[in-house]
């Protein structure tokens, strides 16, 4: 199964986070499931900032200072903070101990592969998804879908003659849509690889990978690429509360595939 689940701010603190669903504390034996969850970046209160600021490893420090927009630089490091607390949720450590390795094209994976937990991230404008499954390596996009005047040599250059003359059969007033709809699902599968955009186009199901469109809010488009050894999901588990209650108290909601 796929769980989707909802970070809405950091009021609780960093420590106050929720502990992944499938497993709150110490590694388990591989399986299935799927967990992908949606955060906001720019919610956060000061409190949970600086407490993730004291997360993060120094050169993921240095990349944060590298940002030239305050925005950016908050994003960042949010970004970062909330996936160390979950990775250490499944992990059963700390988030500050958490430790990366990254691939020749960038993608994060735990320094120490021998535990057998793989992930991905995602993020656009404000919003950021992250995916951990057992089952293989995972990848996820997210975008926020906006005007785009030269989709057409866009997707020419990315896209699989099929998807191509699929899109230029919508109706035009769906095309913008349909297009980053396309891309996701693209991008979600070159990150599953671990290639960057020079990776080959038009991968589908040749890829070897199961793709999946995720409802990720208005205005968003996003998709889910995973192993065959993952199983088919049929709907999304989120994860809501209010502002008043800490993380560690989430309420369950059901939302579908698109």
């Amino acid at each position: 199964m796929i769980s989707l689940h909802t970070v809405n701010d950091c009021a609780g603190g960093p420590a106050a986070a929720p502990a992944a669903p499938s497993a709150p504390t110490g590694t388990r034996s591989a399986g299935s499931e799927v967990d992908v969850w949606r955060a906001s970046l720019d919610d956060q209160p000061l409190e949970a900032m600086e407490g993730m600021t004291a997360l993060i490893s120094p050169d993921e420090a240095e990349r944060a200072r590298s940002f030239y927009f305050d925005r950016d630089r908050r994003r960042f490091v949010v970004g970062r903070g909330i996936l160390r607390i979950l990775l250490g949720r499944y992990l059963g450590c700390a988030p500050a101990q958490v430790a990366f390795r990254y691939g020749a094209h960038g993608k994060p994976a735990l320094a120490n592969a021998s535990v057998g937990l793989h992930f991905n991230v995602a993020h656009s404008e404000g919003l950021a998804l992250y995916a951990f499954t057992r089952a293989g390596e995972v990848g996820v996009d997210v975008e926020c879908m906006r005007d785009l005047p030269d989709w057409e040599q866009v997707a020419e250059a990315a896209f699989s003659p099929h998807e191509l003359a699929q899109l230029r059969a919508c109706a035009p007033a769906r095309r913008r849509d349909e297009f980053f709809r396309a891309w996701t699902r693209q991008e979600a599968v070159l990150k599953a690889l671990g290639t960057g955009l020079s990776g080959a186009s038009g991968l589908g199901a040749e890829s070897g990978f199961n793709v999946y469109p995720l409802d990720a809010g208005p205005g968003f488009a996003a998709a889910l690429a995973c192993s065959p050894a993952a199983r088919k999901p049929d709907q999304l588990r989120g994860w809501s509360h209010r502002s008043d209650e800490p993380l560690s108290t989430p309420r369950a909601f059901r939302t579908n595939f698109l």
